[in-house]
């Protein structure tokens, strides 16, 4: 199963992606309006992907509707499902594992993915942490600028020699300036105040941080590095024009941004604005000197409006998403559950048979989940109110294969043979069970009798004859008694052949191996895993699926041909399901070819 942490932060870097790119034709699109428009165009772009996670969690889902015999002569793909045959305790039957680690691998390599997204993340959001409060000391020692200690309400205070001019602070910003600006001329104080100052007027100082914090989240991500440099370049750009449009000559002011580019050391671009990055200075320059360019502001509330606008244009992506990872078909069916549940208990009462009823299919659900300890509490209270009512067997079936795992063999036999009792109409699935107990403890002869007694009791040719013969088949052999087993396994074989399924009919366009149709070919094979009732059945045999494998090299629309019952089937689709190939081909061109897959379950 894929990992909800992975599923989550794959949904949203798909959707940052879009995200990022239609900003990015947005710029593009605006090259001839002025830095402050597409400032704003890349700061409400990392706006909506720091949304994008939270929208995706806290936003109701947006529905939408999803985009169809045996098979000798076409191409066959096997595998090999293989558990170690032990005594299984409580744990192993609530975290079957299978001798194979293709699945584990695969669920691992997803895993490892979302950890290193997020190992990346923390150490990019402690580098800006522990530059922030770099910066914080530094404003708290720092000593007011002789003859500027304060303009326009924000404090200039003395940086060291060399440094770079900055801007920094949200709540309270402040203006660094070196100490070598005392002897600089009274203009180029003015043109660096101005431009500082403009920093703090357009809240430059927060979309920076904002910026900042977007680069630490989506730091694998080459479209947002080109997000972050967009933005600090327009970001420059922005407080150039404000500063021309204050009366700087453009000439001068380009000579004194070259000169202090020239003098100062690199700043700390992590938590404050410095005044000249040499790497933009070519292209800040050629703007300053541009004198067709339109430099016309957007100030204060145009940023937090398109931030708002983002937001707002990113929560249909996120509910998408939300659809996705926060209401998969468990969910949607527990919820409907519990909401049969409370209404049953309003209308007939919680110790009803009604209610009992629903409790089954509240087990039923949990256990294909794999929420075993919440399958056992419901089917342990659905017996307990169905009581010596055949539906009762139905709970307590699923209990005794529990108990096996919790190694309470009386226990289990106990609740089969009770089961039997009850409905006589499945009895042969319960004494198979009790033959199994009977197994486990060493009883042959017991277990025998058991086996030829479950044999018995199902209708020839049935389903559930052809998999207590295969439960059979397994003790036969373990018991050296080959005669028997070779008459079972003919036995076995022809009920087979009476129960397997026709391969659907495929639909035109869907081509079979041969001839100028190419076979695809597998490229990773996820091994199937046992479920908790096969093997502590000890059940073995093969599982036949018939499949299409599309022009995407993923294997769909998935029909059981012949199969073993006990969950192994579903084991087998939902492996398949996760299989990679090269797609066949016909004169070159990709096209679905249908396949057969063969699964066969071994205990080691």
């Amino acid at each position: 199963m894929t990992h909800p942490l992975y599923s989550l932060l794959a949904g949203a870097a798909l959707k940052s992606v879009l995200i990022l790119a239609t900003a990015w034709i947005a710029a593009q699109a605006m090259r001839r309006r002025s830095a402050a428009a597409r400032h704003l165009v890349w700061s409400a772009a990392c706006a909506a992907l720091l949304a994008l996670p939270l929208l995706t969690l806290a936003l109701p889902a947006l529905r939408i509707p999803p985009a169809g015999s045996y098979l000798p002569d076409g191409v066959v793909f096997r595998a090999v499902a293989l558990a170690v045959n032990a005594p299984a305790s409580a744990s192993s039957m609530h975290a079957i594992p299978g001798a194979a680690t293709s699945t584990r691998v695969s669920g691992d390599w997803r895993l490892w993915a979302a950890l290193t997204w997020g190992g990346g993340t923390a150490a990019a959001l402690l580098h800006l942490m522990a530059a922030w409060m770099m910066m914080w000391r530094r404003r708290r020692v720092a000593r007011p600028f002789t003859g500027s200690e304060r303009v326009g309400g924000v404090d200039v205070l003395e940086a060291g020699s060399g440094s770079m001019p900055m801007a920094f602070g949200v709540l309270r910003p402040a203006v660094f300036l070196p100490v070598e600006a005392a002897r600089w001329s009274e203009e180029r104080r003015r043109v660096v105040l101005l431009h500082e100052l403009a920093h703090i007027e357009r809240g430059d100082v927060v979309t920076r941080l904002l910026a900042r914090v977007g680069l630490a989240m989506y730091w694998w991500n080459p479209l947002m590095w080109v997000a972050w440099r967009e933005t600090v370049k327009e970001q420059e750009k922005a407080a150039d024009d404000l500063v021309l449009g204050a009366g700087t000559k453009a000439s001068e002011y380009a000579g004194h941004l070259l000169e202090i580019a020239r003098m100062a050391r690199p700043a700390m671009g992590w938590a404050a604005i410095a005044m000249a990055r040499p790497s933009q200075l070519e292209g800040r320059v050629r703007a300053i000197l541009d004198g067709a360019l339109p430099r016309s502001p957007m100030r204060g509330a145009s940023a937090w409006i398109g931030g708002v606008l983002a937001v707002a244009l990113v929560a249909p992506i996120a509910a998408l998403q939300a659809q996705a990872e926060k209401a998969p078909p468990y969910e949607e069916a527990k919820q409907f559950l519990e909401s049969e549940l409370r209404s049953t208990a309003s209308r007939a009462g919680e110790t009803s048979v009604d209610y009992g009823l629903l409790l089954l299919k509240l087990g039923a659900l949990e256990h294909r989940a794999g929420h075993f300890e919440e399958a056992d509490a419901a089917y342990g209270r659905a017996a307990s109110l169905l009581g010596e009512r055949p539906q009762a067997a139905a709970a307590l079936t699923p209990l005794g294969i529990s108990a096996i795992g919790k190694k309470d063999l009386t226990g289990a036999f106990d609740l089969f043979e009770r089961a039997e009792r009850l409905d006589p109409t499945h009895a042969g699935l319960a004494v198979m069970w009790m033959g199994v107990v009977r197994q486990r403890e060493k009883k042959a002869a017991e277990a025998g009798a058991l086996f030829e007694r479950a044999l018995s009791l199902e209708a020839p040719g049935s389903p559930e004859e052809s998999l207590i013969g295969h439960v059979y088949l397994r003790f036969l052999r373990e018991q050296g008694r080959k005669e028997d087993a070779a008459s079972l396994e003919t036995r076995i074989a022809g009920l087979q052949k009476a129960n397997a399924r026709k391969a659907p009919e495929r639909p035109s366009g869907v081509y079979r191996a041969g001839g100028a149709v190419k076979a695809p070919s597998l490229l990773k094979k996820v091994e199937p895993e046992y479920s908790p009732e096969a093997r502590a059945a000890m059940l073995e045999g093969t599982t036949v699926l018939s499949v299409v494998i599309g022009t995407d090299g993923k294997a769909r629309d998935g029909v059981v041909v012949r199969g073993l019952g006990l969950g192994l089937d579903e084991k087998a689709l939902d492996a398949v399901s996760q299989w990679e190939f090269r797609p066949g081909t016909k004169d070159g061109t990709a096209v679905p070819v249908a396949a057969t897959i063969e699964v066969n379950w071994r205990l080691l």
